[in-house]
This record gives structure tokens, C-alpha cells and sequence, in this order.
């Protein structure tokens, strides 16, 4: 064990991210899955790639640290911290840090002063990046010690264990309780996602047809005719008629009222529409 004086400024920082981790532990203890997870199904990992290990020996020990910690999250106090409890701190500042930026991202299209107010401004992270490099550099020379302590005690084979272990731990940590950096728009195969979309275009075609009391025209001629409505609706190159609705919008709301009189006012502008006979 060491002995730490944790400043205000140092617990500050280390507090927000490591209840965020024991937040995400006991969601996914509940649920089987926490709201920080890697979205393994969206975005699938090479073959073979290290995602971790859990380990229930260093998360009892980062949840007894975590109890310690508590009452001096405030206002900061002496500690004593072993070299797991000093790596789990340094974890912990980083993630702050981390989701701090992830914040500023999803804030990213406020004014400056919305953004000043939410402390999400380059300016306060900035200033927050510093303030986790000093304390990091701090607990990072305590860690030293901590490690020569260890060793002087045990032998390097179970300083080599132990780490190990802790870095396995530390990667399942950042993979299924605190991912947070930005990831890809999620894109399709732009041929699959087009036919998608003529074909629910044309299904709402044939119901609002339907619905009025006309025949469905030739199946083929009326697929032409949605991928122009398509087209002139992203494109606005229509000079008899503005189609203002976005192809996206019109198959998410087959039912509005205007959406349906704009596909019907387009397939009469292409079809001379007969009466349905009564059968």
C-alpha cells in the first residue's frame, strides 16, 4: 500500500470516470449488457481480435477502491492505494476524459453558448485535458513506487502474473463497460438499399390507388414511374410539380394525408388511371 493525497482537482477527475465504470458493471450485472458496450453486431472485429477477459479478483479489488474513494470524491483526502487501485485511478481519468469528448460530440451543433454552459467548448476540454495529464503524471509516480514495493515483496513471476491479468481486465473494461470513441456511419450496399426503396415505394403506390378506387396499372410501368418520383423528389427536377417530400420520409409515413395526394398526383401525371370495375 501507498500512501496518496488526493487533491480537489485530482478526485474531480478520477471520480466521474470510475463511477461511470461501476455504473456500467452493475447495469450489465442487471441486464446482461451495459449502455457503453462495443456494438460487436453493428461493427464485427477481426477474427481473433483481444477484446479481454474478466476478472472477478480485480473487480472486487477496483470495487473495494471504488467504496474507499467514495466519501473523498468531493473534496479529495488521504488514501492508501496499491498498485492496482493506482492503475485503476489512471483508468479512470482517462475515461473522464473520454466521455467528456464524446459529450462535446454530441453537443457539437449548439451555439458557443450553449456549449460554454455545458463546458463542452474546445476551450473547457482543453483545459480538462490538461488537468488529467497533470494527475496522471502524478499517480503515475506513485505507481512506481508502489511497483518496487510489490516487488520487494513477491517475486517477479507474480508481478508479471498480476499484470498481465490487470491487462486483459483492462481491455474487457474498455470493449463492454466504457467504449466511447466515435465510430463509422453504418453505410449499405447502395444497389440493395435502392430496390429497398422502390419497392415500398411502389407498394404504397398500389394501396393509394388502390384506396381511391382505380386499377393498378402494369407492375413494371409503375416501378419506372416511383424511380422517377425518386428521383425528381431528391432531386427537385420536376418542372410541372415540386415534389418537396424526401423518398426516405414518404416510405416512413405511408399514412400522412400529403404524402399519399403527392404519389397520387404523380402517378396521374404518368397514367391515364381507369375505374376499377365491380366485381
Amino acid at each position: 500500500m501507498v500512501k496518496v493525497r488526493l487533491t480537489k482537482e485530482q478526485a474531480s477527475v478520477i471520480w466521474p470516470g470510475l463511477d461511470l465504470i461501476f455504473q456500467s458493471y452493475l447495469i450489465r450485472s442487471q441486464t446482461g449488457r451495459s449502455s457503453h458496450i462495443y456494438p460487436f453486431g453493428t461493427y464485427p472485429l477481426p477474427y481473433g481480435y483481444d477484446t479481454g477477459s474478466f476478472s472477478q479478483e480485480i473487480m472486487d479489488r477496483m470495487r473495494a477502491f471504488y467504496d474507499r474513494l467514495k466519501p473523498k470524491a468531493r473534496k479529495g483526502g488521504r488514501i492508501q492505494m496499491d498498485y492496482i487501485d493506482l492503475r485503476v485511478a489512471i483508468l479512470s481519468v482517462r475515461v473522464t476524459v473520454d466521455f467528456e469528448r464524446e459529450r462535446a460530440r454530441k453537443w457539437r451543433q449548439c451555439d458557443d453558448a450553449a456549449k460554454r454552459r455545458l463546458r463542452v467548448d474546445r476551450e473547457s476540454i482543453r483545459r480538462l485535458e490538461k488537468k488529467a495529464q497533470r494527475v496522471i503524471k502524478s499517480l503515475e509516480r506513485k505507481l512506481k513506487f508502489a511497483n518496487r514495493r510489490f516487488l520487494s515483496r513477491n517475486s517477479r513471476y507474480q508481478y508479471q502474473s498480476m499484470s498481465k491479468q490487470w491487462s486483459s481486465h483492462l481491455r474487457w473494461i474498455r470493449f463492454e463497460l466504457a467504449y466511447s470513441k466515435p465510430l463509422p456511419p453504418i453505410t449499405r450496399g447502395r444497389k440493395k438499399w435502392h430496390q429497398w426503396l422502390i419497392d415500398n415505394l411502389v407498394a404504397l403506390a398500389e394501396d393509394v390507388i388502390r384506396s381511391e378506387g382505380y386499377e393498378i396499372p402494369d407492375r413494371g410501368k409503375l416501378r419506372h414511374v416511383m424511380r422517377l418520383f425518386a428521383h425528381y423528389s431528391r432531386r427537385f427536377r420536376s418542372a410541372a410539380f415540386a415534389y418537396y417530400f424526401d423518398p426516405r420520409f414518404v416510405v416512413k409515413n405511408p399514412r400522412n394525408l400529403n404524402v399519399r395526394h403527392t404519389v397520387l398526383t404523380f402517378v396521374e401525371d404518368h397514367f391515364e388511371l381507369k375505374e376499377a370495375q365491380e366485381s
